[in-house]
């Protein structure tokens, strides 16, 4: 499996370059990109297929399931366009022909390309076409094809053979051909699909910042079947489910939080210079300063130890600090708009008002507060005074006239 996932990990590679500036210095990552980008897809319809229903690849197409059979063209430029003489145009629907006995039990052909279209071609048209119509214009670009200047090599076989059989296949033959094809075109590239399946309903039940582990899991999945599968490369959709399921579970329970132990750890005068601990004296409440270090110092050590242990998760924690600020700033917008007296002794009793309520009333999210570990989440508030511009102090221009 270890080859496969190194093309999975390529891929991402080519998800991350894609969006920056900078030009890949290695293309690997774009030659095995189709690859990626058609598993992809095959995670997406495992996403949506009830349970009982079979995708396979790489047998009868690129990606067969019930009564449709699927073709996937991927450029990684997104201003790639499908034109009439393209090689994927054409390869493809000579595929079809040569494999129109095989394929007769389905009744949908796609071709689901990344390539945008323009109106005023075949192509273009086509959906909009009915398959008399379809063949017509096939003839005559064929023959406009054959009988060009340009040599056309990459097509000219297929165009041969695509040509060959609608002069000799019957109207009701031929007609039944067309009408299974359709194009599906201007489908979202890579980069796209990466993202949006990041948001799949199906994996509303996973923490955003773990449908990335989440993705790369089931691509080794669906990837891994080629190697493992004695026979045709199939996908039982109830089996993918199962996989996703377990995933899903593991991940869950790898946001358990085991805090360590630092009940008789002295951090008195360690962290001074913090801006937490400027920000409390300002108030100026420093008996509370003992307890907060050992918060601060609890969560810090808490973090550090899920970041050796289960990275993924700090991006979680990282939202929770985002959500601790926001409360914490409108909770001190709140107290502004009731003070009326602005001295500065009711404004430091008001200040120290605001801290304690904030540290006993601020909610972290019930996978981060399970137990008694209050004192990790007002760690957590702590963390984020410090590395912010929250002023626990309510001064007179903080009040509304």
């Amino acid at each position: 499996m270890g080859m496969f996932y190194y093309l999975i990990s390529k891929g991402l590679e080519f998800f991350l370059l894609s969006n920056s500036s900078q030009k890949a210095a290695n293309t690997a990552a774009f030659s095995q990109l189709g690859n990626l980008y058609q598993y992809l897809i095959v995670v997406e319809c495992c996403l949506e297929l009830p349970e009982g229903e079979l995708i396979n690849i790489e047998q009868l197409g690129d990606i067969t399931h019930t009564d449709f059979q699927f073709e996937v063209k991927h450029h990684k430029d997104e201003n790639h366009q499908l034109i009439d003489t393209h090689i994927d145009f054409w390869k493809t629907i000579s595929n079809w022909v040569d494999n129109r006995s095989v394929l007769q039990q389905y009744a949908n052909f796609v071709l689901l390309t990344s390539s945008s279209v323009r109106d005023d071609t075949l192509v273009g048209d086509w959906n909009r076409l009915d398959a008399t119509d379809r063949r017509e214009q096939f003839k005559e670009l064929a023959d406009a094809i054959i009988a060009s200047d340009k040599e056309y090599k990459s097509i000219r076989k297929y165009v041969d053979n695509v040509q060959s059989y609608f002069k000799s296949a019957s109207d009701t033959e031929a007609n039944q051909l067309l009408t299974k094809i359709t194009l599906k075109h201007s489908y979202e590239g890579a980069a796209s699909l990466w993202e949006r399946l990041k948001s799949h309903q199906g994996l509303l039940a996973i923490p955003r910042a773990q449908t990335t582990s989440l993705l790369i899991s089931l691509l080794g999945f669906i990837a891994s079947k080629g190697i493992t599968s004695t026979g045709q490369w199939d996908i039982e959709v109830s089996e993918f489910h199962e996989f996703y399921r377990e995933q899903a579970a593991g991940i869950r329970n790898k946001e358990h939080i085991e805090y360590p132990d630092l009940a008789n750890i002295d951090t008195s005068g360690k962290f001074e210079n913090h801006r937490f601990v400027h920000e409390i004296r300002r108030i100026p409440y420093v008996d509370k300063i003992p307890v907060a270090a050992k918060d601060y110092y609890f969560a810090s050590e808490t973090i550090s130890r899920i970041a050796d242990q289960n990275p993924h998760v700090i991006a979680g924690l990282q939202d929770e600090i985002n959500q601790i600020g926001d409360e914490l700033s409108a909770k001190k917008e709140n107290a502004c708009l009731s003070i009326t007296d602005t001295s500065s002794s009711s404004l430091t009793k008001e200040s120290k008002i605001l801290y304690n309520e904030a540290l006993m009333s601020l909610k972290a999210s019930e996978k981060y507060s399970k137990g008694a570990k209050k004192d990790f989440h007002r760690g957590l508030i702590h963390t984020h005074v410090d590395s912010s511009e929250f002023k626990w102090r309510i001064e007179e221009s903080d009040i509304e006239d």
